[in-house]
């Protein structure tokens, strides 16, 4: 590459001095049709042009040495036109690649920073979603908590109403008993108040017991409405494992 530029400097200072010597009226038109040697006052006039193929013959056949051959004539648009439209062909394609080499580091910081903003962007919904998850889970802990903190107390009330009501109905019971034991110390085998007595005694005792039966099947059925609507709630729920 440098070879050819510095071949193409001397190309072009060949040309630039012929059109000099064109300019100044001392070409090879002025040699040829009536050189003079000398200005006025004795200055030697200096003549010059591109040489021809027979300007190289003619300097070889005189020149003295041991090779007759000293210079030899080639093209000039081999030497001149040629390499410099070479090198202007180079310096375009140095251009075009410089433009792209720059265009591609563009298009790189471009996509660098596009990297960087998606990856800050990334980083930043991590957090949000690590912060949201630890919210969720512990607003679960928290409802879970109170759940079992309501469901302890409902236990706790239910098994109170519970002691209460048996306690109640235990003392009932014996109030039914001692009821029954005076019934019969006091009336006789065929006295019909006897039998009234006794008859409402027994219709308290499948009444309790129809009511508890009652009771118990309420509860079974409210069991069941609840184990049903917990499984359509969790089914409603399921994409979220």
């Amino acid at each position: 590459m440098n070879s050819r530029r510095g071949g193409g400097q001397l190309n072009k200072e060949a040309v630039r001095l012929s059109q000099h010597f064109e300019n100044e009226g001392t070409d090879r038109v002025a040699w040829d049709r009536n050189p003079i040697l000398f200005y006025p006052g004795g200055k030697r006039k200096l003549y010059g042009y591109m040489a021809t193929k027979g300007d190289m013959d003619i300097f070889n056949k005189h020149s003295k040495g041991k090779v007759k051959l000293k210079f030899e004539m080639v093209s000039y648009h081999e030497k001149v036109v040629d390499q410099l439209k070479q090198m202007n062909e180079e310096n375009q394609q140095l251009h075009w690649y410089k433009d792209k080499a720059v265009t591609h580091q563009m298009h790189a910081k471009a996509l660098e920073e596009s990297i960087d903003l998606v990856s800050k962007k990334l980083r930043k919904k991590e957090v949000e979603d690590r912060i949201k998850k630890e919210r969720t889970q512990q607003h679960c802990e928290e409802l879970e908590e109170a759940l079992d903190s309501q469901e302890q107390f409902f236990k706790d009330q239910l098994k109170l109403m519970k002691y209460a009501r048996n306690a109640k109905e235990s003392e009932f019971d014996k109030l039914q008993e001692e009821d029954r034991v005076r019934v019969e110390g006091s009336y006789s085998a065929v006295d019909p108040q006897r039998e009234e007595k006794l008859e409402e005694i027994k219709e308290f005792q499948e009444e309790r017991e129809k009511l508890k039966s009652m009771y118990m099947k309420k509860k079974i059925e409210l069991e069941k409405w609840f184990d049903t609507e917990l499984t359509q709630l969790m089914d409603k729920y399921t994409h979220i494992n």
